[in-house]
């Protein structure tokens, strides 16, 4: 059916009309705003361009970010259970939530250890980078608290029935906002209701991510009440309750947004654990996956902020060019791309730079930017005192753009993949 632009305030598959482009269109089909109209994923998004899960989050984009397939366990392809017997991942969806919080705290009183799979925006709760919510400190307190994360997508829409660009928002986007706040983004995702096909199976792998499903689910979301939440603890009580964990594993999935799931039968599920022996693990370590396989370098990881003074300089070289001499960088969020700005010995030859293409090793040490791989990036200006301003727009061929709006015009930038490339000063206009 052709889409129309509405004209009675109808929308929607029955309708086959589109409402106005600041307007969403609600699972009813109606067009509006707020809430009821907006919230993924019940707003159909390709009849409401406002839909919530049709807004791009804030940040980098991550598109070009390089992809590395490392590690021995597979990419685009379905994975339902652990490898290693001994521990139970218990893993949850959709969050983080009103009670996320609250869940954190239940599971670091037990000195557990879960994995969440994130939904960038669902529910109404706004996108999960904006810094006006409680989601980012949230999110942050998962790391550093040793769990786990995963995607699960933007707004938490059937995948199979999403042409390639609408999954590809879905993918990117979540990457865009997890990035905006980590640095960095997983290879671990969970398709929303479980739906992905051999398209979209195949369209993940592309992307770099491993397809996680479970082989325990105690269907908290269908026992959301006191009395029924009983069931979902038989179905745990089944699977574990008197087993050897010597020969025993599973991949459990619980929701963030359920409340009895939360402050009922998490608790229950952590003390059944502990009574019989198991351990709680993230779905990293239950497949025996190496924990830099989770996040791996090439995804941009933020270099942590200066801890000690530059080292000299040789032969009349920028200091970032002197491999015995340590460097860190700042990083700066914007809406649409993220720059690097190096210390105050550097900053004079380089600044700023684009950070997606330089940034591609996980420098959890200061290192001289001239060990950053694959790419190597040197300058020198005429003069040292002006800066100059350097973009990368595009990783695959190697080529270097660059503008200037200090005025000062460079010499020579050198830019090395594979081969290198010089590019004189009347090649530095801005593409």
């Amino acid at each position: 059916m052709e889409k129309r632009q509405s004209s009675d305030g109808r929308c929607g598959t029955g309708f086959g009309t589109i409402c106005a482009s600041d307007e969403c269109c609600s699972s009813a089909g109606w067009c509006g705003n707020g809430y009821l109209y907006c919230s993924a994923p019940a707003c159909q998004i390709d009849y409401g361009p406002a839909c919530d899960a049709n807004i791009r989050p804030t940040g980098p984009d991550t598109i070009n970010v390089a992809r590395p397939k490392v590690g021995s366990i597979p990419y685009g392809q379905a994975i339902y259970d652990c490898e290693v017997n001994g521990g139970i991942a218990l893993t949850y969806d959709d969050g983080p939530y009103t009670y996320t919080e609250d869940l954190l705290n239940i599971l670091d009183e037990y000195n557990a250890k879960a994995t969440f799979f994130i939904t960038g925006r669902n529910l109404g709760k706004e996108a999960i980078n904006d810094p006006a919510t409680p989601w980012p400190n949230l999110i942050k307190r998962m790391i550093n608290s040793g769990h786990q994360i995963g995607s699960h997508t933007w707004s938490h829409q059937r995948l199979t029935e999403l042409s390639k660009p609408k999954f590809w928002n879905q993918m990117i986007y979540n990457e865009i906002a997890l990035s905006d706040m980590l640095g960095y983004f997983p290879t671990y995702m969970r398709p929303p209701y479980s739906a992905s096909n051999t398209t979209t199976d195949a369209w993940l792998g592309e992307l770099g991510y491993h397809i996680t499903y479970f082989d325990l689910d105690t269907e908290g979301y269908l026992h959301d009440s006191p009395s029924l939440i009983d069931t979902s603890k038989e179905i745990w009580d089944n699977a574990v309750e008197g087993r050897d964990p010597k020969m025993t594993t599973w991949l459990d999935i619980e929701h963030d947004p359920v409340y009895q799931s939360v402050y009922n039968l998490t608790e229950y599920i952590l003390k059944s654990l502990n009574r019989n022996g198991f351990k709680t693990v993230t779905v990293g370590e239950c497949l025996g996956d190496p924990k830099e396989n989770w996040y791996p370098p090439l995804r941009g990881h933020f270099l942590p902020p200066p801890t000690a003074a530059v080292g000299p300089t040789k032969e009349g070289q920028p200091a970032f060019m002197n491999p015995t001499a340590r460097h860190v960088a700042r990083s700066m969020a914007g809406a649409a791309q993220q720059w690097i700005t190096v210390d105050e010995a550097v900053s004079p030859f380089l600044e700023p730079v684009m950070m997606s293409p330089i940034l591609v090793c996980r420098a959890l040490e200061p290192r001289p930017l001239s060990q950053i791989r694959p790419w190597r990036l040197s300058a020198r200006t005429a003069d040292a005192g002006q800066s100059m301003a350097a973009r990368l727009v595009s990783r695959n061929q190697g080529q270097l753009a660059a503008h200037n709006p200090a005025g000062a015009v460079p010499q020579r930038i050198t830019v090395a993949r594979d081969v290198s490339q010089t590019l004189e000063p009347a090649d530095l206009q801005r593409r």
